[in-house]
């Protein structure tokens, strides 16, 4: 989700609270709610589909809505806080219902930045899977995906403490605040400006750069195996299954690089000192940036609803109440 506080900060600043822009959250609340049923059962296909494959990416992609899933949970009520924002006409108060929330505001990005993280492992998985048709699965196992998704949620909890801890309120008093932030102060300030910097460049920047060259190498490659078919070698079922989901993931990590692009541009930015982008354009770029957002967390469902013939039987399966079971993929 967008910088709620740069939100804040810009409505605070501005005599105008209505900004057109910002009625761009609604829609994105709306998305959320609808995105959340899908992710959930993204996660029960590919739970089942983890019991039975040998390779590992059905647990990467659990994995993957399982923090999709956090993602929009976790955006309800910043979202909420960012539309609230639009009818509060004072100062303080904005300050104040902003003060409570600032913390929870940095650690909410922990499932985003998980779920960026492991797209971009997934997008380098289905590389190596074209280009090694024969040695991917001895490589990314089902251990490796175990070990790939236990680093990822380990390590980014650390990386976000410093910033979540980085404002703090010390009293709310009729209506008045008085708060400090520790970057403000000395030889704190380019710590925690470095700190932002490396994690907007972390958990935007890199996935987004990795997952570009990724999926311009597997359109290559599918082109060139389009138009060439006598010079490319035959696929197995095996290998034609996993051609599929190649195919797919290609679709949503598409979704993932035009949605998180204003952010993984933009994020970076905000982190210098003398920043080249003018708040006007902060403020009309950040509530379209959370629309995205919502929408890559929400799309994938409908992405394996199109695209996979199983995972659409599975859900009309469910829809009405048979019993028949669903071969898994393998």
């Amino acid at each position: 989700m967008a910088d709620i506080s740069n939100l804040t900060k810009s409505s605070n600043s501005s005599n105008t609270i209505h900004d057109p822009m910002t009625f761009f959250l609604f829609p994105a609340l709306v998305i959320c709610f609808i995105g959340i049923p899908g992710t959930l059962k993204t996660i029960h296909f590919y739970r089942r589909q983890s019991k039975t494959s040998a390779g590992g990416t059905p647990i990467l992609l659990m994995a993957l809505a399982v923090y999709d899933t956090l993602a929009l949970v976790t955006s309800i009520p910043y979202i909420c806080l960012a539309i609230n924002m639009l009818f509060v006409d004072s100062h303080e108060g904005a300050q104040m219902f902003f003060c409570h929330y600032y913390i929870p505001n940095y650690l909410v990005r922990f499932p985003k930045y998980c779920s960026n993280f492991l797209l971009m492992i997934i997008a380098m998985s289905r590389l190596y899977s074209v280009l090694r048709p024969l040695t991917w699965k001895k490589v990314f196992t089902r251990n490796l995906a175990f070990g790939c998704t236990g680093a990822v949620t380990i390590v980014i909890p650390f990386s976000l403490l410093p910033l979540a801890f980085e404002f703090s309120c010390a009293e709310i008093n009729n209506n008045t605040v008085a708060y400090k932030q520790l970057s403000d102060f000395g030889k704190n300030r380019g710590l925690f400006k470095t700190i932002y910097i490396f994690n907007m460049i972390m958990y935007y920047f890199v996935p987004l750069f990795t997952v570009l060259v990724c999926n311009i190498a597997l359109i290559i490659f599918l082109f060139h195996r389009m138009y060439n078919p006598m010079n490319t070698v035959p696929l197995t079922s095996s290998q034609a299954r996993e051609l599929k989901m190649t195919k797919l993931v290609l679709v949503f990590t598409c979704i993932f690089v035009v949605c998180v692009s204003p952010l993984g541009i933009f994020y970076p930015l905000r982190g210098l000192g003398n920043s080249p982008i003018p708040q006007p354009v902060y403020r009309a770029i950040m509530p379209m940036a959370t629309l995205l957002e919502s929408i890559n967390y929400s799309v994938n469902s409908l992405v394996y609803y199109i695209g996979s013939a199983r995972f659409r039987a599975d859900v009309k399966q469910i829809i009405c109440c048979k019993k028949s079971r669903v071969s898994p993929e393998r």
